[in-house]
């Protein structure tokens, strides 16, 4: 499921035909034979459908294939429950059922998500809104209910359900702002306690709080970009892209080597700190390979670059119609429609940057028909940049931030007006200590076969050093010996070389 939703995506983002074909064909088996229609007589978990339905909605999304909603309707009927006794992942279904009820399905998609939620969702709502953990120390009485020792995978595929499902909930107000804010909390917990500075959430399998051997799968790093896509688009608040985009320059490619043709199952911030035999799991994992197994990771490695790559723009209504949001920044075309909501124009928007690896993002509005059309578009200025610059048309604009972090410009824009922005980065010296999380040396009480414990020891210093959204890292050889520390008292000096043709 996981590789046939990258291969889509993949496919639309690059224009391959090859990719496309061979994951259309794969859809439209799937259709054809009613396979999910049989998973679900047979008992299998629900997960899975969620999974493979994000590729079914980016077919959707592409083509306008009439055949997509009628199968998830056939797969979701009215009577359909969520069986979450096994696997708690079954109520991600809810994912796949309300895209299907936004890209035009029946009622019944939204109202057997809801009534799925509802029905699950108080240990979520106790752990995340009405009653927090506030001690994570082990034996603490509210550990195990806070979710803070779950799998990595569920957590991200779990915890933004509920800010997905509040824009839905208009007939009761209340309990959607409660959705919401579950969702805001459960990953404001994450960033408090598993945050690794490589920009996504430790997962060995499990949560497994902040350290250099604290690892994570390459799984967690595809779920945790699509999370972040999603809040971002709930909430508009610039933080969610900042992760991101962290994520994506410095855990994400990490995960694979450079001609994409190996990947890891496991990494961490210290990766040679790790033992082969680290966590009871096979030392192969850390190492770059063709494929892993379980399959998972070989798969979720096609969707780094998508989850990314889709989301560099964003269309958002305002006052004045329909504007564009710049959300990430990298070299890339966006069309779309904008401006008053029956006067809508097409525009298409070229960008041309090194970003990240130099400051200056430039832009050119093309309008299609010529003249000009009166729209918004935002920016996103990340929160570690303190001094950022924006001209539009030769004149210079002052930035004044939202309160989400964007900076908007309205105005009448012409064919082939220019944007300058520029985004300076200085060296950033950040020293912490890691954090257990309230897993224990030997046990983990997330999993009950053994195979897995996500202890480290808390209350150790580190230092990290960032320029911009990248992480820098010390070019170790294998066998050299580890006598470094980092002074974090001496002013750094940035030195830029020309980027490789």
């Amino acid at each position: 499921a996981y590789w046939i939703d990258g291969m889509m995506r993949l496919g639309l983002v690059l224009g391959d035909q090859e990719l496309l074909a061979r994951a259309r064909a794969d859809v439209a088996a799937v259709i054809r034979k009613s396979e999910f229609t049989e998973l679900q007589e047979k008992g299998v978990q629900g997960w899975p459908r969620s999974v493979y339905s994000r590729a079914m909605l980016a077919h959707l999304d592409a083509t306008g294939d009439p055949s997509v909603l009628p199968f998830f309707e056939a797969v979701w009927p009215a009577n359909y429950t969520m069986e979450v006794g096994s696997d708690a992942r079954s109520i991600t279904q809810c994912e796949a059922l309300l895209e299907g009820y936004a890209f035009g399905g029946s009622e019944t998609l939204r109202e057997v998500c809801l009534r799925g939620l509802a029905a699950n969702e108080a240990p979520f709502l106790q752990a995340w809104v009405k009653a927090p953990c506030t001690n994570f120390s082990e034996g603490s009485s509210c550990l195990e209910r806070s979710f803070e020792l779950q799998h990595g995978v569920t957590w991200n595929e779990i915890a933004k359900l509920w800010a997905m499902a509040s824009g839905w909930m208009t007939e009761d107000p209340a309990k959607a702002n409660m959705y919401l804010q579950a969702s805001i909390n459960a990953y404001d917990q994450l960033d408090a306690r598993d945050m690794l500075p490589i920009g996504v959430n430790s997962g060995d399998e499990a949560l497994s709080g902040v350290a250099p051997n604290a690892s994570v799968e390459t799984c967690d790093i595809a779920d945790f970009m699509h999370s972040k896509t999603w809040l971002l688009r709930l909430t508009g608040d610039a933080h969610h892209g900042d992760q991101l985009e962290r994520a994506f320059h410095n855990a994400a490619p990490a995960a694979v080597s450079r001609d994409w043709r190996s990947h890891v199952y496991f990494q961490a911030p210290n990766l040679q700190r790790i033992p082969k035999d680290a966590y009871r799991l096979p030392g192969e994992r850390y190492q770059m390979a063709e494929h892993h197994d379980p399959a998972c990771c070989t798969g979720n490695q096609a969707r780094l670059l998508p989850n990314y790559i889709h989301h560099m723009w964003m269309s958002f209504q305002g006052p004045s119609g329909l504007g564009l949001a710049a959300t990430m920044y990298g070299p890339n075309r966006v069309s779309a429609s904008v401006g008053p909501l029956g006067a809508l124009r097409r525009v298409d928007i070229d960008v041309t940057t090194a970003y990240p690896f130099e400051t200056g993002i430039h832009m050119v509005v093309r309008i299609r028909d010529g003249g000009s059309v009166d729209f918004a578009v935002k920016f996103r200025i990340p929160n570690w940049c303190k001094g950022p610059t924006l001209t539009v048309a030769g004149a210079s604009v002052p930035i004044a931030l939202a309160a989400g972090g964007f900076h908007e410009v309205q105005r009448t824009w012409a064919d082939g007006d220019a944007v300058e922005l520029d985004l300076p980065m200085e060296p950033l010296v950040e020293t912490a200590r890691t954090i257990n999380n309230g897993g224990v040396p030997g046990k983990d009480t997330a999993y009950a076969d053994g195979n897995r414990n996500n202890y480290v020891a808390g209350g150790l210093p580190y230092a990290t050093v960032s320029l911009g959204p990248l992480l820098f890292a010390l070019p170790l050889e294998g066998g050299q010996p580890w006598g470094f520390a980092l002074d974090t008292t001496t002013p750094l000096e940035v030195v830029r070389r020309p980027l490789p043709e």
